[in-house]
């Protein structure tokens, strides 16, 4: 039986001749894939400017096909004009919105307090 802190045969032969040690090799995992989100909300569509307050927040976390979770939150946004923005964020958009100085002044603090922490 071979020893669990044993090295391989070729490091120790290149030990032996004076060489350097192999590299370690990297293992290469691919970034998971986010599932299909019907309601899905990117960064981009947001429109910041417009933006009022946050009027309703819960969090959902979502699987894709390999178990990797997902967190983000179904939210509606209300806007200075127009319809409210309503949909799936994920987690890291929640949190810069909830930072904007706009949102934080006109949203109720028990909402805020919902998000994050």
């Amino acid at each position: 039986m071979i020893p669990k802190d044993a090295i391989p045969l070729e490091e120790w032969e290149r030990m032996q001749k004076g060489l350097p040690p192999l590299p370690e090799k990297k293992v290469v995992r691919p970034e998971p894939e986010l599932p299909e989100i019907k309601n899905r909300v990117n960064f981009e569509d947001i429109p910041i400017e417009k933006l009022l307050r946050i009027q309703a927040v819960k969090k959902r976390i979502v699987k894709n096909q390999d178990g990797v979770r997902f967190i983000g939150y179904d939210a509606i946004i209300e806007r200075r004009e127009g319809k409210p923005l309503a949909g799936w964020f994920q987690e890291g958009i929640m949190e810069q919105l909830r930072r904007m100085p706009v949102i934080k002044e006109n949203t109720d603090a028990r909402i805020l307090g919902s998000i994050g922490w």
